[in-house]
This record gives C-alpha cells, sequence and structure tokens, in this order.
C-alpha cells in the first residue's frame, strides 16, 4: 500500500511537471534562454500632430525626395519658395526635422541596408 502510494505521488509530480512545461513553455530543468531585445526599427519615425492635407504632402514629398536625391529636393525648394504649403523644406521650419525623417526611412525602403539584406537572406 506503501508502494502505491509513492508511486501514485511520483505520477503526480511528473504530471504537474508536464503541465509546468507546457504552462511555462520550457523545461524546468534546464535554464532559461537569454532573450536579446529587438533591434530599432529603423523604417518608424514619429508623427506629429498636423492637418491630413499637409501630412499628405509632406509624405508624399518625402517620397519623391528619397526616389530622386538631392538634387530634386534643391530644384523643388527653389521653386516652391513662395508656397507656405512647402515651408516645412526650410531648415528653419518644425517640421523640417520630421520630413528629413521621412525621406531618411523611405530611402531604407527603397535601397536597404546590406546588414539587413544579409539577415533576410540568412533567415
Amino acid at each position: 500500500a506503501i508502494l502505491d502510494m509513492q508511486r501514485k505521488e511520483e505520477e503526480k509530480k511528473k504530471k504537474k511537471e508536464q503541465l509546468k512545461m507546457l504552462t511555462m513553455g520550457e523545461d524546468t530543468h534546464t535554464r532559461k534562454k537569454e532573450v536579446k531585445a529587438p533591434e530599432a526599427d529603423m523604417y518608424t519615425v514619429q508623427q506629429p500632430y498636423i492637418a491630413p492635407v499637409d501630412m499628405d504632402i509632406i509624405k508624399l514629398t518625402a517620397q519623391f525626395a528619397a526616389r530622386n536625391g538631392q538634387k530634386f529636393l534643391q530644384q523643388l525648394m527653389q521653386r516652391e519658395n513662395r508656397n507656405p504649403q512647402f515651408d516645412f523644406l526650410k531648415p528653419t521650419h518644425a517640421l523640417f526635422t520630421y520630413f528629413m525623417q521621412l525621406t531618411e526611412a523611405y530611402s531604407k525602403v527603397i535601397l536597404p541596408p546590406t546588414e539587413a539584406i544579409e539577415r533576410l537572406r540568412l533567415n
């Protein structure tokens, strides 16, 4: 009778251990794996609150600037110098840094860094 009780207790322990493994997702006898922090997202830009029309103009201009380069941007700045909708192209404007961050993010999408391409190939 004592041996049966001991066997039943061992079975209960095994079942608890198995349940623990299933719920915790790991073996309790092994060490926990060290989790690496994810890499910083290079495609995300903090969006300011502005009118939707202005946001669309900034985003579209950033896409064209990323695609066509610095020369396009300089020509656009000269052509739209007096247009208040394109004031964000001036370095003293509050939205200039947002525009430049968007342009940089779009250019990384168009021409991704070689490290990102290698990581994708390996995975």
